[in-house]
């Protein structure tokens, strides 16, 4: 629930706006709102820095205004996530798809030149102004938030006019299951490169449109054709079933796919002629999420 965390830190920083006789007004829709998946913790840090920037750059007797919403990724204008043109190739595979939820911070403060936009997000870079020099700039906070936003596969940008105040916007998908098993493959794979373990991400599919009625057979508490000791995570949809195998490398893997073959001798091959199965190794054939669902959904291995 995103109302919780960020009614948790307005609380927190009206009494430390105070100070400056700056108010802080919330337009949260927590009862319409539908949930996204996050760490709380990271979410409080995240309107925590955005919250303390904006007081900080905020002149005495100033506004803040802090509003959620949820909007379409088609009615986002994605080039303001691409100020700065040596970003747009590395982002221009994560476009924002489906629906999520947004939020914004807009302030009266002194504002942000349009040439130093693309600079405030980037940890090596400080923007001067009379301010920013005498409150001591703005640090890492927003390169850090940056970074846990990504985390979490959103998007965060800046609209802002010198001596106009800005407004940050960040969007966060909502929690539905496609986007709660990709955020879970982010996770599994960081903990494969801290642990330098391999991962396999399986695909069970059918070629044609027409549904898998047997899923059940695949669940690893009814069928032994998993790695043991190791907590397989699923996402299941029509046609298709993907599989994330933590601490499973090629041959692990290879002796999965004929576990699974023998399992679907149970299936009717008349029914299931078109079924295959797709794999992707962590880090034999790819290094990130995206990659290796990509990779997973081109590898065609006959079932029958």
């Amino acid at each position: 629930d995103l109302a919780e965390p960020l009614n948790h830190v307005i609380s927190t920083f009206k009494l430390m706006a105070e100070p400056k006789n700056i108010t802080i007004e919330s337009d949260i829709q927590d009862l319409d709102l539908p949930k996204t998946y996050g760490d709380c913790d990271k979410l409080e840090q995240i309107f925590a820095n955005l919250l303390s920037n904006a007081i900080k750059f905020t002149h005495n007797n100033g506004e803040i205004k802090v509003k959620t919403n949820l909007v379409n990724a088609e009615d986002i204008d994605a080039e303001l996530f691409y100020k700065n043109p040596s970003d747009t190739t590395l982002k221009s595979s994560h476009k924002p798809q489906g629906e999520y939820l947004k939020v914004t911070i807009q302030d009266t403060g002194v504002g942000i030149a349009k040439e130093d936009l693309h600079k405030v997000f980037d940890k090596f870079q400080q923007i001067e102004s009379s301010l920013s020099r005498e409150v001591g700039g703005t640090g890492l906070g927003l390169a850090i938030t940056k970074q846990l936003v990504d985390a979490h596969r959103g998007e965060i940008w800046v609209e802002s006019e010198l001596n106009k105040g800005s407004k940050f916007c960040l969007i966060l998908p909502v929690a539905k299951q496609q986007n709660i098993f990709i955020l879970e493959l982010d996770n599994k794979l960081q903990q494969s490169k801290q642990n330098h373990s391999s991962l396999t991400l399986l695909t069970l599919r059918r070629k044609s449109d027409k549904p898998l009625k047997q899923m059940s057979e695949f669940s690893n508490q009814n069928v032994n054709i998993f790695p043991k000791n190791d907590k397989s995570t699923f996402l299941i949809e029509d046609n298709i079933i993907k599989i994330i195998l933590s601490n499973t490398d090629k041959t692990a893997a290879q002796n999965v796919l004929k576990r699974i073959k023998k399992q679907c001798t149970k299936f009717d091959k008349t029914d299931y002629a078109d079924l295959v199965l797709g794999t992707a190794i962590y880090p034999d054939d790819a290094i990130d999420s995206d990659e290796l669902i990509n990779l997973s959904l081109k590898s065609t291995i006959p079932v029958f």
